[in-house]
């Protein structure tokens, strides 16, 4: 049967590419198995050079079905034509993550065929930009991809493991793709539509005027990266590695040991059957995950070894019981000497046969000790060993420097649940070290609904607590900085896939990943060159000048100061708010090279203006320049940076 394909044109297509792997591998037709789509009335339309494929019958393990592939329509040059003719007829092509894959490969395979961008619809931007935190059902990486989608639906998409190959299945996969992505984008317009009418929510304008268009210039950033001076990073992590290593061999013998338990921990009820031998003590359930809670370490309770002996003794009707011995020549031995006037067959000679505990072999290495020493080592006991403190064990390492006089930290990391901040469901106190004796314990007040902190960053307000011993605390964070430069550069553990160096293509450049609307407030995502930092900090200049122009070309810098205040001040019309985001700062650096505290930055005016600070401790604190108050309100304007941006 010959399909009149003309009178689908006018309609919204539901489509996918199959292809040999992503954008940058392929590069030919030959590199492009397959395009389908299928109709509003279900009509399935596939298009590619296999015949030899038409009505040929697939095993689909995942759901246990036989199925047949539907005959082509077409040679896949008549489907790029295709897609071309519904962009030019007034028809949709609704892909999936069409705007950073099925879209540029189109135009780059047949660069003649540019289909009008508002033929396309991206679903993929659209799941995001709805409802970013739309729950991911389990056997999925992402809430967002086609895959959740298929899984919701009931319809899982069929797994490729090598897509270097064409085979009938692939066929099979691009058709069950198209129609998860129907189901797809049915629902998603009708939750639109939910969102539209039932709260007033139109995010039309937000998917096909912003993000459809910043995902296309990220996907073209991502193409052409930056070029990089590879001699001069391989020169970086040569001076790295052996700075890292000076600073390690100085440090980490001033750092306390650290103790490490050899044998597995126990609950409660395990504990008191080992030691007590006793079932009836319960133990502690965790009552979040059900779990038996285990302090303890497991002692070690069977550390004897039991020897089995023959002793031989005799009995003489006038001298009574000789002494035991091992072997029955020294019982005769000790007749002959001892009572010369008797003869052995005199003597009443018998053996008793007695079980002697020792110790066993791995605790005579473990205490060097000898194996009759059963009154040293006598009891249960649980062994451990004193291992060199590393610098990257930084729970000990922050433990070290708050023993050493950390009374407290002005910035503390944000404790994540599932990659999303955890919240305080009442008034909190969180201590660090969590083991540690009070004493050694920094601590944090975190208010019901704010987020949860995990731990301390230390910086040089933190180091000038420790008076003398501030050098090797500046030395341990040189020590982080580098090791993050130089991780940044290429990584130790997975040099191959990890760090700029792996990244390097042919050209010399590498690329500069950039996700559109991966987070909840819609902010992007980079990947390989996140950020970079000032030339004036720690390594920052070397960190720069690995990143390099052409020949003939220059490098350009530019940041925005506060731009999402600004722009909240500006939408606003709040010119006093615009003046503190504009020229307002924290601190005021005086002639003599001290600093005045002036708290006119926005986020100093956010703290009061959200409560957080009262009029009254601004005033006197700029009148007084009492440190310890000036502390506690920086501590607190740290805590408005989250409504602030939430707000704008």
């Amino acid at each position: 049967m010959i399909l009149d394909l003309d009178k689908y044109l006018p309609q919204r297509h539901y489509g996918d590419i199959e292809a040999k792997g992503f954008y940058d591998v392929v590069n030919t037709e030959d590199d492009v198995w397959c395009l389908c789509t299928i109709t509003e009335d279900d009509q399935v339309l596939l298009f590619h050079d296999y015949p030899e494929y038409d009505n040929v019958e697939v095993y689909d393990a995942d759901d246990n079905k036989t199925y047949i592939i539907p005959p082509r329509v077409g040679s896949l040059i008549d489907g790029a034509r295709y897609w071309y003719k519904i962009g030019r007829s007034g028809g949709k092509l609704s892909v999936h993550n069409c705007q950073t894959y099925d879209k540029p490969l189109i135009e780059k395979i047949w660069p003649k065929c540019i289909i009008p961008a508002s033929c396309w619809e991206d679903t993929y931007i659209q799941s995001k930009v709805q409802w970013f935190d739309r729950p991911c059902p389990k056997g999925a990486k992402s809430a967002h991809g086609l895959k959740a989608y298929g899984i919701k639906f009931g319809n899982k998409k069929p797994d490729i493991e090598d897509w270097t190959i064409m085979d009938a299945y692939k066929l099979h996969r691009i058709v069950e793709d198209c129609k998860i992505q129907k189901m797809t984008a049915l629902f998603l317009d009708k939750e639109a539509e939910t969102f539209k009418t039932k709260f007033g929510m139109d995010f039309t304008k937000a998917i096909n005027e912003v993000e459809k268009p910043y995902a296309t210039i990220a996907f073209e950033q991502e193409l052409r990266g930056a070029k990089v001076d590879v001699e001069h990073i391989n020169k970086c992590v040569a001076w790295l590695d052996i700075e890292t290593e000076r600073l390690s061999s100085y440090i980490e013998p001033s750092l306390p040991p650290t103790l490490k338990n050899k044998t597995g921990r126990v609950g409660r009820n395990e504990m008191a059957l080992l030691l007590l031998g006793r079932d009836d003590v319960a133990d502690i359930i965790d009552t979040y995950t059900g779990e038996v809670v285990k302090p303890y370490y497991k002692p070690s309770t069977n550390f004897h070894r039991i020897e089995k002996q023959k002793y031989y003794s005799g009995f003489h009707i006038s001298y009574g019981d000789s002494p035991s011995f091992k072997k029955k020549n020294e019982l005769t031995t000790w007749i002959k000497d001892t009572h010369p006037d008797t003869k052995s067959k005199e003597w009443d000679i018998g053996f008793e046969e007695k079980e002697t505990p020792l110790l066993n072999k791995n605790t005579c290495e473990y205490f060097g000790v000898e194996e009759t020493e059963t009154d040293i080592i006598s009891g249960p006991h649980t062994r451990i060993e004193w291992n060199i403190t590393k610098l990257t064990q930084h729970e000990k390492v922050k433990g070290y420097l708050i023993k050493s006089g950390i009374k407290w930290a002005e910035v503390w990391n944000i404790k994540k649940v599932d990659g999303y901040p955890a919240r305080a469901e009442e008034d909190t106190i969180i201590y660090y070290p969590p083991k540690a004796h009070p004493s050694m314990q920094i601590t944090y007040e975190v208010k019901k609904g704010e987020n949860l902190v995990s731990s301390p960053k230390f910086g040089d307000k933190e180091y000038e607590q420790l008076g003398d011993d501030a050098e090797m605390g500046k030395d341990i964070a040189k020590y982080n900085t580098y090791m993050h430069r130089r991780r940044f550069f290429s990584n130790v553990k997975d040099p191959e896939n990890k760090g700029v160096l792996a990244y390097v293509r042919e050209d010399g450049r590498v690329p500069c990943g950039l996700g559109n609307f991966l987070t909840s407030t819609g902010r992007s995502n980079q990947r390989v060159i996140v950020n970079l930092p000032s030339e004036s900090s720690l390594y920052g200049k070397e960190m720069r000048e690995a990143i390099i122009a052409d020949e003939g070309k220059i490098l350009v810098g530019c940041d925005q100061k506060s731009s999402q205040l600004s722009i909240g001040a500006f939408i606003a019309n709040n010119q006093d708010y615009y003046n503190a985001v504009a020229t307002g700062v924290e601190f005021e650096n005086t002639e003599d090279g001290s600093q005045v505290y002036l708290g006119t930055s926005a986020h100093c005016v956010n703290a009061r203006n959200f409560g957080l600070v009262s009029q009254e401790e601004w005033t006197k604190a700029v009148s007084s320049q009492d440190e310890g108050l000036i502390h506690s309100i920086a501590l607190r304007r740290k805590k408005s940076k989250g409504p602030s941006f939430g707000v704008n």
